[in-house]
């Protein structure tokens, strides 16, 4: 076998999923839990303000990590939401406006409404065909098997779980838990060293050209692009050689693209 170690990207490659963050429905959904909480939002009021205090949470992380490719935790914004609504009124919810950030982060709310905007924007979640086998086989190769995706650990993890792949990682790394995401060479630089893995002998496997081709060859390793997304011939080879234009001092062996689970030897 090439390879000791795999890294997985998650969404995209070993999952097939659709979300839809701005569906009308989810936001009148979420405008209403916050009302139940004393917050009064109407859905456009409380979206404006989520992706406003988004943007500006990851310019003030990318600029304290010195790092164009930052990642927060959307728990933290649904939090600051609550705390400071355009209007409020009194309710006998045990968390409310009153209540501050910090304690509502305690409390489990924001990670239940995180949750909630999660399920609520989610169209479709399956695993592809041949993921567990694949995963699997890799295992009992005796290999190494990690995660590496650019994701929120509030409401992945329990994905993970849902989906029944938790069993299948040596390691699992979630960009909203080490603030970085793909393609910053520094979160695959954190796992490898975590784990103690020789670049040599680890590959990447995803499905993004930008996020996963990035961060491998970004970080001097190997790289498969799944081709989940039924990309021509064409199209592969144009973005094959538009990413390691990027990295010039990759070679061109580094970076292949194959069909869907044909990463086994």
């Amino acid at each position: 076998m090439k390879y000791k170690n795999y890294v997985f990207d998650l969404y995209g490659t070993l999952v097939d999923i659709h979300t839809d963050e701005s569906r009308p429905a989810l936001w009148r959904a979420l405008a209403g839990l916050y009302a139940a909480c004393g917050a009064d939002y109407t859905p456009a009021a409380l979206r404006a303000a989520f992706l406003r205090e988004e943007k500006k949470a990851r310019r003030a992380l990318g600029k304290k990590l010195n790092t164009p490719w930052p990642e927060i935790r959307l728990e933290k914004i649904f939090a600051q939401l609550l705390a400071s609504p355009p209007r409020s009124h009194g309710v006998s919810s045990p968390v409310s406006p009153s209540s501050g950030t910090e304690e509502i982060l305690q409390s489990g709310w924001a990670a239940l409404i995180a949750n909630c905007f999660r399920v609520l924007s989610r169209e479709k979640m399956r695993l592809y065909p041949g993921t567990k086998a694949a995963l699997s086989g890799l295992r009992e190769a005796g290999c190494g098997v990690y995660l590496l995706s650019n994701a929120q650990a509030v409401f992945t993890r329990p994905e993970i779980e849902v989906l029944g792949l938790e069993a299948f990682f040596d390691g699992v790394f979630l960009s909203s838990d080490l603030m970085r995401m793909k393609p910053d060479p520094v979160f695959m630089d954190m796992l490898i060293q975590k784990y103690g893995l020789d670049k040599r002998d680890t590959v990447m496997v995803g499905n993004d050209f930008f996020s996963d081709a990035g961060v491998a060859l970004a970080s001097g390793m190997d790289c498969v692009i799944l081709n989940t997304n039924r990309r021509s011939r064409r199209e592969l080879s144009a973005l094959t050689d538009e990413a390691l234009r990027k990295y010039p001092g990759a070679a061109r062996d580094s970076l292949v693209s194959v069909p869907s689970a044909a990463f086994l030897p």
